[in-house]
């Protein structure tokens, strides 16, 4: 019964569409067709500017913003925030970055240091400099073996729990490499690497095994290495401030290491939207690269890299409510969450649908209605479908064609059936279908379709 409950609720589908041939669902054709819900100010949000958006180790999602801190539970909006009710709460309300520990501690990086939020306790405790090299932190790393790094305007620091302090890496320690610059990406990869992009000094990569640094040669002619990502195939990719986006080709050797340019060119709508690249992800349901930039959403798909499709608020077939687009991630059940400048967060989503869609078009038999009262699949899978209150239908296995019964040669004489509400096959192959005051049709492959009624058999008490 339950199984046969699922399927009605499936096939009630086809009902839906009636304007375009029988068809499934594409997940190409779904990134041509994304549609975005949004959370903005309507819905609890302090401002419609969105500067991060992170998803926690027990799945809240959490919104940086330039007035506060908001935390989704997928119904309402929690605010954290300084004001004259509690003051003091944040060091400030300017919420750069979010990482969560493994000591269920949220860590805040705002434009006045950073707090550490207890989600146990509600407690906050903040550090500041000279703490911290500076108290503009940009982002925060919490790696695998729960060490936190954090990236602020005058250099890199990582935690020391043991005495609650912070071990600057500046020249002393990175052999000159590393300078206290501004530091604005922070990754790690799948061998525990960690990469540092920087404003305007360049990549680097620090070895947590052999505590060895390494330095990157120039790339872009702004040395800058805004945002870094490794996908599923282990490949990183850098994105520049003004410079596009970047393919690490043979990353892990100095030597040998190259850098493919994917860039923005005027009048090329298949080109990176915008050279100002603020976040990338990978979205392995529809294999493709999803780049947030200043002008819009560039998805790549990575059998065709170096061409985008482009969701853009004007001028494009792709639309999407808002432009600037500063951070993306994929939470635990797939969806996609958008940060933006202006226009809040932005939710889509590229999974597979439980039930595959399938639109039936009948425009060539005149029918007007949309309604599917019933539906069989018989032993040659064919399928059988009883269309609104105006008889059966039938899609053919061999052929694939959708025929009104009027046109399959067993009905030739039957001029008028009603609403088919029930199916079944009996074992000698024969397909009987019940009716609403019309009684009982029973089709047979090659042979005319009986009408049993009350008038002519002894089991039917009524039509």
């Amino acid at each position: 019964m339950f199984s046969s409950l699922l399927s009605r609720i499936a096939y009630s589908l086809l009902g839906i569409y009636f304007s375009a041939p029988l068809l499934a669902w594409d997940g190409a054709s779904l990134l041509t067709s994304l549609k975005f819900k949004q959370i903005s100010t309507l819905n609890g949000l302090p401002t419609d500017e969105v500067q991060k958006v992170y998803q926690d180790k027990d799945g809240l999602i959490w919104f940086a913003t330039r007035y506060g801190l908001c935390q989704f539970d997928g119904y309402e909006v929690k605010l954290y925030k300084s004001n004259l009710y509690t003051p003091g709460l944040i060091t400030s309300n300017n919420v750069y970055c979010l990482a969560d520990d493994g000591e269920h501690n949220l860590w805040i990086g705002t434009q006045e240091g950073v707090n550490v939020l207890n989600k146990k306790t509600g407690k906050i405790r903040s550090y500041l400099s000279p703490a911290i090299p500076c108290n503009s932190v940009s982002c925060i790393l919490v790696t695998r073996d729960h060490t936190v790094w954090l990236g602020t305007d005058a250099g890199l620091c990582q935690y020391n729990p043991q005495n609650d302090t912070f071990v600057i890496y500046d020249e002393r320690i990175t052999g000159g490499l590393l300078s206290r610059t501004p530091i604005k990406a922070l990754y790690e990869d799948r061998d525990g690497d960690i990469w540092i992009g920087t404003w305007q000094k360049r990549l680097y990569r620090y070895n947590t095994k052999t505590k060895k640094i390494y330095s990157y040669p120039k790339f872009n002619s702004r040395n800058s290495a805004h945002v870094i990502f490794e996908d599923s195939h282990r490949t990183i990719w850098v994105g520049a401030w003004d410079e596009g986006l970047y393919k690490l080709n043979d990353p892990k050797n100095l030597q040998t290491v190259t850098f493919t340019n994917y860039f923005h060119r005027a009048g090329n709508e298949q080109s990176l939207s915008d050279n100002i690249v603020y976040d990338i992800i990978e979205d392995p349901n529809s294999q493709t690269l999803w780049v947030g930039t200043r002008s819009g959403l560039s998805i790549m798909k990575q059998s065709d890299p170096g061409s985008f499709i482009n969701y853009k608020p004007r001028g494009t077939f792709f639309h999407i409510p808002y432009d600037e687009l500063n951070s993306i991630i994929r939470d635990s059940y797939g969806n996609i969450w958008i940060a933006s400048i202006g226009g809040g967060v932005l939710m889509t989503d590229t999974r597979r649908p439980m039930f595959d869609l399938h639109v039936i078009d009948l425009s060539d038999e005149q029918i007007a209605t949309t309604a599917i009262r019933s539906l069989f699949v018989d032993s040659m899978d064919n399928l059988w479908i009883g269309v609104g209150s105006y008889g059966l239908a039938c899609k053919m296995k061999g052929s694939g064609k959708v025929l009104m019964h009027s046109r399959i040669p067993e009905f030739s004489h039957i001029p008028f059936i009603p609403t088919v509400y029930s199916m079944i096959q009996r074992k000698n192959g024969e397909v009987w279908f019940g009716t609403y005051n019309g009684g009982v049709y029973v089709y047979q492959r090659g042979k005319k379709v009986v009408n049993l009624l009350s008038k002519n058999c002894d089991f039917l008490v009524n039509d």
